[in-house]
């Protein structure tokens, strides 16, 4: 068994900060203001993608992705640290490692940032992968097939933990087990019937681990 973590908005609470940072950086360089539900659409995907597809939806504003991508990122670096472990998920990292399970970290989140986490709470993970660095990013498969090679794991033999539907998906078109932890301000439940195992917080899922229901 190994398992694959996505991090923002599973291990940490950040999500709540990436929001707000995305929607001061559009306001700032653009003049332009997203409701929570049009930023709800991004959950999950890499900062690149959602800059493109608001430079899509606006062509009009000529967005220059690459200063705009900056801006959100060089804010996110200093506000990330402070985004505080989401229940159960010291417990569940710290159970795994006495278990002698590979982990790893798989997220949109460049690398930077996730490397500034880990060094934060004091993670014992050092596998990571980043979105960012991938050539696609959530939905597609590419971050946890990477994450799997440097486990040297079957990724039929890895379970993925993640709290997005565009995670869930690609942790399935990895031919990976899934537990989905969805947040209560992402997609309805049934979409993420795709997933092997739905829990409602990382402590049901370190439950469900020390039952032996996963495996």
């Amino acid at each position: 068994m190994n398992v694959i973590f996505d991090m923002d908005g599973l291990l940490i609470d950040s999500e709540p900060t990436w929001k707000r940072v995305e929607s001061e950086a559009l306001k700032r360089a653009l003049g332009l203001e997203l409701t929570p539900a049009q930023l709800k659409r991004f959950t999950g995907r890499a900062t690149r993608d959602f800059v493109r597809l608001v430079a899509l939806d606006n062509p009009q504003l000529c967005v220059d992705q690459p200063e705009l991508i900056e801006l959100i990122l060089s804010t996110m670096a200093q506000r990330i640290v402070d985004a505080p472990l989401l229940p159960g998920a010291r417990e569940l990292i710290n159970f795994l490692q006495a278990e002698g399970i590979p982990m790893a970290i798989a997220s949109s989140t460049p690398r930077m940032l996730i490397e500034a986490v880990v060094e934060r709470h004091q993670l014992p993970i050092e596998v990571i992968t980043s979105g960012a660095e991938a050539k696609a990013s959530k939905p597609h498969p590419e971050v946890f097939l990477q994450a799997a090679e440097r486990l040297n794991a079957d990724p039929f033999d890895c379970w993925v933990f993640e709290d997005s539907l565009n995670g869930v998906i690609a942790a399935r078109a990895a031919s990976m087990k899934v537990v989905a932890v969805p947040a209560t301000n992402h997609s309805p439940m049934e979409h993420f019937s795709i997933a092997n195992r739905i829990d409602k917080n990382l402590e049901e899922s370190l439950a469900a681990l020390q039952r032996g229901d996963l495996s």
